[in-house]
């Protein structure tokens, strides 16, 4: 059979599977998720002025007993009788809720052995597409009021996507966490199969999902509610083909956000402002609500930091890493082995004290700044901790990797220690504090390049996964003979950039040559 016989065939054939596709609307609770700010805001309105009218000893009690004359189409709320307020706030309610409900009914999905489907839009279709043989990872995000009504958004992540692909939202936990299984199997397949081979169970999977009605065997109500709190507000399921690495303390976790250079800064702040109303004789609530909008962007990056970094927990499987993070929201990440690009290891100043570090890789697919923790394999943790992490994502000596030796070096060591090539004394006019820090060293593997002084890193790039090179120099550089080279990877912050800093500009130079080599053939050194 000629090869055009062949595509027309295979066209054809998925065609068809395009006819056949089951679509299916997300759970009918969905709108309820989407619309959390609406209900906040009209309960917190409603509650408040009961609460005001309840406490207020000079506020006249309307009475609500009595129905009073309504205007128009109001008055057929006069046959509720004493019920007439209650009813009159449940229309309302609803009334705000019929666009999402509008957008819950128009929104479909659909899983075939090749692709997933999201479909949504009334006036203005859209239809996105997520191939499962270019999916890296599928992630599960649940919201506050996602995990209140039991439900789950799935997130696909491509290779060649800076954000994510397309999301499923939403799915009771249980079913969102079988149709997780079940594509992740299907990926797996898809990459180690042949293009032609028929991948029917997993449509068969999507079709056994729920649409949350009642199993056979109907548990009670008390039984119902102590499983609805133990799946959904507590840490969550853990896969059967898991095993657990590490679980970080919220003692410690607590501590590193209060040793965090924000914290000092909030805590600076405070004091200034303290100290600028007793100089002044100002009001310090006057003072404090004049910078409302930065104690209060201080205030939500510490938060933040905590609130994502509740009950972190990072575990193996056959699938690759996964990283289980949240205390409001909570996100269950999947880190494939092949999506690591880089390897960031820090220390700030004052996390010296205690001894810990903090470990993240650069993903693949992922830009820097998508979440708090994307990318986290250690918010914070101690150097038992970091001795059990970096294994799993950096090769071994046996390897052309790093032993234990050379990383201790590249964490808190100076100077050529450990193999590494350091600035020129001539260099300390830049960086004064860490010129016999701030170098690199090459490995058969990686290429390792450590810095800073206020916050120690260390990152490790292996050689495959270096996407460009460059070297820059400044006017002052030139004259003192130095240079920057920077290299790029997929996926890294741009907070601790992957730059050999300040280094010798013939050896920047030499290093951009046998890194360019070795990005395309790497070799033994």
């Amino acid at each position: 059979m000629s090869e055009e016989k062949i595509d027309t065939f295979n066209a054809a054939s998925r065609d068809k599977m395009r006819q056949e596709l089951r679509w299916r609307r997300a759970h009918i609770l969905s709108p309820f998720v989407n619309a959390w700010l609406i209900i906040f805001v009209f309960i917190f309105t409603v509650g408040r002025e009961f609460f005001e009218i309840g406490t207020q000893n000079d506020r006249e009690i309307p009475d609500f007993s009595q129905t009073p004359e309504l205007p128009g189409v109001l008055s057929i709320f006069e046959n509720f009788g004493m019920l007439w307020l209650p009813a009159l706030l449940l229309v309302g309610f609803a009334v705000l809720l019929i666009p999402y409900f509008v957008s819950w009914y128009s929104y479909f999905f659909a899983v075939d052995a090749h692709n997933v489907y999201v479909r949504s839009g009334i006036l203005s279709k859209t239809e996105r597409k997520a191939r499962l043989d270019r999916v890296q990872s599928i992630d599960i995000n649940r919201s506050l009021m996602a995990r209140l009504l039991g439900l789950a958004e799935l997130k696909f992540d491509v290779a060649d996507g800076s954000h994510s692909a397309l999301a499923v939202k939403f799915l009771k936990y249980k079913d969102a966490r079988a149709l997780r299984a079940q594509l992740l199997s299907q990926v797996r397949a898809l990459k180690e199969a042949d293009a032609g081979e028929n991948l029917a169970p997993v449509t068969d999977a999507v079709s056994s999902l729920g649409d949350g009605e009642p199993e056979h065997t109907e548990p009670t109500r008390r039984e119902r509610l102590r499983e609805h709190v133990a799946t959904n507000l507590g840490p969550g399921l853990k896969d059967a083909d898991e095993t657990p690495v590490l679980k970080i303390p919220v003692a410690r976790l607590i501590a590193s956000v209060l040793l965090s250079f924000t914290t000092c800064v909030t805590v600076l702040g405070v004091a200034f402002f303290v100290g600028l109303s007793l100089f002044t004789g100002a009001s310090l609530v006057s003072i404090l609500f004049a910078n409302f909008a930065l104690i209060a962007g201080l205030g939500s990056a510490l938060w933040k930091k905590f609130n994502t970094g509740y009950n972190f927990r990072l575990s193996t499987s056959p699938v690759g890493l996964k990283t289980r993070y949240g205390f409001t929201d909570t996100t269950t990440q999947t880190v494939p082995a092949g999506r690591v690009q880089s390897i960031t290891v820090t220390q700030p100043l004052l996390w010296r004290l205690k001894g810990w570090y903090q470990v993240r890789v650069a993903l693949a697919g992922k830009g820097g700044n998508e979440n708090t923790y994307t990318g986290y394999l250690l918010p914070v943790g101690t150097a038992d901790d970091l001795a059990r992490v970096l294994p799993l994502v950096v090769p071994g000596a046996g390897s052309g990797g790093a032993d234990a030796e050379v990383l201790r070096a590249g964490l808190v060591g100076s100077g050529s220690a450990g193999g590494f090539t350091v600035s020129p004394r001539r260099a300390r006019v830049f960086n004064w504090l860490t010129y016999k820090r701030n170098g690199f060293a090459i490995l058969p593997a990686v290429l390792m390049i450590r810095g800073g002084w206020a916050v120690r890193r260390l990152v490790l790039v292996p050689h495959g996964k270096v996407q460009g090179i460059r070297v820059s120099q400044g006017p002052f550089a030139r004259r003192r003979s130095v240079a920057h080279l920077s290299v790029d990877v997929a996926g890294h912050s741009a907070t601790y950039p992957a730059t050999v800093q300040n280094a010798d500009a013939a050896v920047a130079r030499a290093l951009f040559v046998r890194q360019a080599q070795l990005g395309v053939r790497p070799a033994s050194l």
